[in-house]
């Protein structure tokens, strides 16, 4: 078996202007599939957008259960938002809740994370008119044993991205971000166990989460190269917001940090080098 690689964009459909940066890296680079996250403020004009480029380009659902307003009603998710419909949790604040909750709390949140993330497969399915769906998480969120396993009963979810990241070092990654890949490898092993059983498809391999916006071609080599064989995911994040956009997530400075992070646009250029290199071949999963 040889080594497939495709490189993929999250945050698609965030803002107008991430996706428009997205947009020009899809027509002038090597992005070949993009995650949409369907809670975002230009989640129509990304899908509209899409569907000019369904021709060479793939489409994931990029569920969100940690930021920004939800899709469902407040009265329908309680213990995942408040009362204006934001979300309240982190990734571990969301899992420690369900570790740490009551027999009875642990089910409804079951309930309630399936309830959004099918609402939020819904928006997709509906404008694509396909059954089929591929889905990930934002900030893999989808990767909580708990949340993975209400993933697996949704309709329509034909492939997930797993997070199996080998370790590699291409610079200084976060002391955070090893830890957490380290518990990611863990999660994944059971993920793909779990997904392939009932016959949904996933990538063998994962690059991008250790450097996590701050990739570049170097890294996103280096990461090929620690990687077994198989299907390669490679994460980029080349969009960057414009002036005055996520109003709904002002609230937090370090998304706001993220989203117009001067990394953006490093991102942006290293995908056009890779493109001009040719030094990675990809394929269209």
């Amino acid at each position: 078996m040889k080594t497939l690689v495709t490189i993929v964009a999250d945050d698609f459909g965030l803002t107008r202007g991430i996706t428009d940066t997205i947009l020009k890296v899809i027509d002038e680079g090597p992005v070949r599939l993009v995650s949409i996250l369907v809670n975002g403020e230009a989640v129509e004009y990304a899908l509209s957008e899409y569907k000019k480029r369904s021709d060479r380009l793939k489409l994931a659902v990029h569920l969100n259960l940690t930021e920004g307003k939800a899709l469902s009603a407040p009265r329908d998710i309680p213990h995942l938002v408040d009362t204006r419909g934001m979300f309240v949790h982190s990734i571990v604040s969301l899992w420690l809740s369900y570790l740490f909750g009551t027999r009875a709390k642990r089910a409804k949140l079951r309930r309630e994370v399936r309830t959004e993330m099918a609402a939020q497969c819904a928006v997709v399915r509906t404008a694509l008119g396909t059954d089929a769906l591929a889905v990930n998480g934002h900030q893999h969120v989808h990767m909580i044993p708990f949340v993975f396993e209400e993933l697996m009963a949704i309709r329509g979810v034909d492939a997930v991205r797993i997070v199996r990241e080998n370790f590699f070092l291409c610079g200084i990654p976060s002391p955070v971000y090893v830890l957490a890949r380290f518990v990611l490898a863990l999660l994944s092993t059971r993920a793909t166990r779990n997904a392939r059983a009932r016959g949904i498809r996933t990538n063998d391999w994962f690059v991008g989460f250790l450097y996590s916006g701050h990739m570049d071609e170097h890294k996103a080599r280096a990461g090929i190269a620690h990687a077994g064989e198989g299907l390669v995911e490679i994460l980029f994040h080349p969009g960057n917001a414009r002036d005055g956009e996520l109003h709904e997530w002002r609230e937090c400075r370090a998304i706001i940090a993220w989203h117009y992070a001067n990394a953006r646009r490093r991102e942006r250029e290293a995908l056009k080098k890779i493109q001009a290199n040719g030094h990675i071949d990809f394929v269209l999963q």
